[in-house]
């Protein structure tokens, strides 16, 4: 173990292969998986009026209290909120 540690930090120590290796790095971190396939994005759209059906329909059917009503819509609306960073580029 210790030879394999010791030839990788051999390979590391040349400047070309650290700058192939950052290079390879900044290119895979850019990519954006989600921009590819903006399904998810769109499935968890319809979810979240789906849940916003449910909570208008158990206030209406007075089900749930005004304040649990408010605070649940505010836990959806911080949910789309931060969502929106996931949206599908294009």
């Amino acid at each position: 173990m210790y030879e394999i540690s010791k030839a990788l930090a051999d390979l590391l120590r040349d400047q070309k292969i650290k700058d192939a290796v950052a290079k390879w790095l900044e290119a895979h971190t850019a990519k954006d998986i989600r921009a590819s396939s903006p399904i998810p994005y769109y499935v968890s759209l319809v979810f979240g009026l789906l849940i916003f059906a449910g909570i208008a329909f158990l206030a209406c059917r007075k089900i749930l209290d005004s304040q649990s009503t408010v605070v649940l819509i505010g836990a959806l609306i911080a949910a789309w909120y931060g969502g929106q960073r996931q949206q599908p580029q294009k």
